[in-house]
C-alpha cells in the first residue's frame, strides 16, 4: 500500500510508542521492590517519552517547514522564469481574468504588434477586441479551455488601427495570483489570409476578364454578321430578281463568317491541347508533357485507331486527365503507361502504374471521392463502365470500356446519380 509521508511517520511514531511503553513497564516491574521506587522509575519513563515525543515531533515539524520552504522557493524561480518568458516572447501573448474575461497581462510585443498601449489593454476585455465573438460566446469558449486545460483556435480581432487581424492562437488554463486566468499566444496569419485572398481576387479578374472580352466578341462579332444578315434577308422582298441572287450569296457569306467566330470563340473556351477528332494524338501530346515534368516515366501505345464522337474524345480525354493526376499524387510511381484498343465494337483505355497501390476499402487514398464519381460518370455518360484494381504494392490499374457501337445517350442522370450516391 502507498501511504503518504505523513501517515507513514504516524504510523511509526505509534510503533515506536507501544514499543516502549511495554518495555518501558517490563523493566520498571523488573527493577522496582517497593511501591515508591516504582512510582519513581515510572516518573523518569514518562519524562524520557515526552522529551523523545518532542523530538520527533521538532524533526518532522521541521523537515516540513523545510520542504515548504524549499517548494516555495522553486516555485517562485518557476513563476520568475514563466514572467521572464512571457515578458520576452517574440510572439504576442496575453493573459485574461477566466471570471471576468479582463486583461491581466499583456506583454510588449502584443503591444508593438497590435498597437494597443498596455494601459488600454488593462482597462478592457477580451470581447472588446475580438471579432464575431459576443460575451456569451466567449465565456462558453473559456469553460471548454477549462475542462481541457488546452486549445487551439484561429480568431479575428481589430487592432489599434483599426485593421483586421487573423490569428492562430494557443490558449491554456493558468493559475496567477491565486485565480483561474487563461494565457494566450497568439501567431499572426494575416498575411497568409492575404495572399490567399489576393489570389483569388486575381482568379476572379481573370474569369471577369476573359468574359468580357468572349462578350466584346459576340457583340463585335457574331451579333455584327448576324445582323447585316438579318437585314438583308428583310430587303430580300423588296428587291429584284438579280439583287435577290447577290443578297442571298451576301447572306451565305455573312452566315459562313458568323460560323467560323462562333467555332474560333468555341475553340478559346475548351482546352488548347485537345483535339476534338484526335484522341490519340491528343493523349500522346499530353504523355510527351508528362515526360517533361520527369517524375513519373509515361508511355502510350493505341491499337485500332479511328475517328470518334466528340463526346467520346472529350470524357475520356477527361478521364486520363484525372488517373494521371492521381499517378502523379498519390502513386509514388516511377513508370506508368496508358493504353487504347479498339476491339469488337469496344474501345477499352487503360491508365496503369507500377506504384505503392492500395486496399479496395482504403481507395480513398488514391483518389478523392470527387474525383472519382467523376471518372466514374463520365464513363456513366459514355454508356461504359471503368473498374479500379490494385494491391498495396503491386501498383493499380484504371480500365476504362466504352462501346462504340450504339447511340450515345446525352445524359443518364439516374445511372450518374446512383454512381455518386455510392461513393459519398
Amino acid at each position: 500500500m502507498n501511504f503518504k509521508r505523513e501517515v507513514k511517520a504516524s504510523l511509526a511514531y505509534i510503533f515506536f510508542s507501544c514499543v516502549y511503553i511495554f518495555l518501558g513497564d517490563y523493566l520498571v516491574l523488573s527493577i522496582a521492590t517497593s511501591l515508591d521506587s516504582l512510582s519513581y522509575y515510572q516518573s523518569i519513563k514518562g519524562g524520557l517519552f515526552i522529551l523523545i515525543s518532542g523530538g520527533f515531533v521538532y524533526v518532522l515539524i521541521r523537515h516540513n517547514t523545510r520542504s515548504a520552504t524549499s517548494f516555495h522557493s522553486t516555485l517562485k524561480d518557476i513563476i520568475s522564469h514563466y514572467q521572464l518568458i512571457f515578458d520576452k516572447s517574440p510572439l504576442p501573448c496575453f493573459i485574461i481574468d477566466a471570471e471576468t474575461l479582463r486583461y491581466i497581462k499583456v506583454n510588449q510585443t502584443a503591444v508593438e504588434k497590435y498597437a494597443r498601449p498596455e494601459s488600454e489593454y488593462l482597462q478592457a476585455n477580451v470581447v472588446d477586441f475580438i471579432v464575431g465573438f459576443n460575451a456569451s460566446e466567449v465565456r462558453a469558449l473559456i469553460k471548454k479551455i477549462g475542462r481541457s486545460g488546452y486549445e487551439e483556435m484561429t480568431i479575428q480581432s481589430v487592432d489599434g488601427l483599426g485593421k483586421l487581424n487573423y490569428q492562430q492562437v494557443v490558449a491554456q488554463r493558468i493559475a496567477l495570483d491565486g485565480k483561474e486566468a487563461i494565457i494566450f499566444v497568439s501567431f499572426d496569419i494575416t498575411s497568409q489570409k492575404d495572399n490567399k485572398i489576393q489570389v483569388v481576387d486575381q482568379m476572379l479578374e481573370a474569369v471577369d476578364q476573359e468574359r468580357a472580352y468572349i462578350s466584346s466578341e459576340i457583340h463585335d462579332g457574331i451579333k455584327q454578321y448576324f445582323g447585316l444578315a438579318n437585314g438583308l434577308l428583310k430587303s430580300y422582298r423588296e428587291s429584284n430578281q438579280s439583287q435577290q441572287e447577290l443578297i442571298i450569296q451576301r447572306v451565305l457569306d455573312l452566315v459562313e463568317h458568323g460560323l467560323e467566330e462562333s467555332r474560333r470563340l468555341s475553340h478559346r473556351l475548351s482546352p488548347t491541347s485537345l483535339n476534338p477528332t484526335d484522341l490519340y494524338g491528343s493523349i500522346q501530346r499530353m504523355v510527351d508533357n508528362l515526360n517533361l515534368i520527369g517524375d513519373v516515366t509515361w508511355s502510350f501505345e493505341a491499337e485500332g485507331e479511328q475517328p470518334l464522337a466528340d463526346c467520346i474524345t472529350l470524357n475520356l480525354y477527361r478521364i486520363v486527365q484525372e488517373a494521371t493526376r492521381n499517378v502523379r499524387k498519390h502513386a509514388r510511381a516511377s513508370r506508368a503507361s496508358i493504353s487504347m484498343y479498339l476491339r469488337d465494337g469496344w474501345l477499352s483505355l487503360k491508365v496503369e502504374d507500377n506504384g505503392v497501390g492500395f486496399l479496395k476499402q482504403d481507395s480513398g487514398s488514391y483518389t478523392d471521392s470527387l474525383g472519382l464519381t467523376t471518372m466514374r460518370s463520365r464513363a456513366l455518360k459514355l454508356n461504359g463502365n471503368l473498374s479500379i484494381n490494385s494491391n498495396p504494392n503491386e501498383g493499380t490499374v484504371v480500365l476504362v470500356k466504352v462501346p462504340l457501337d450504339q447511340e450515345i445517350s446525352p445524359s443518364n442522370e439516374e445511372r450518374i446519380s446512383a454512381a455518386k450516391a455510392s461513393f459519398k
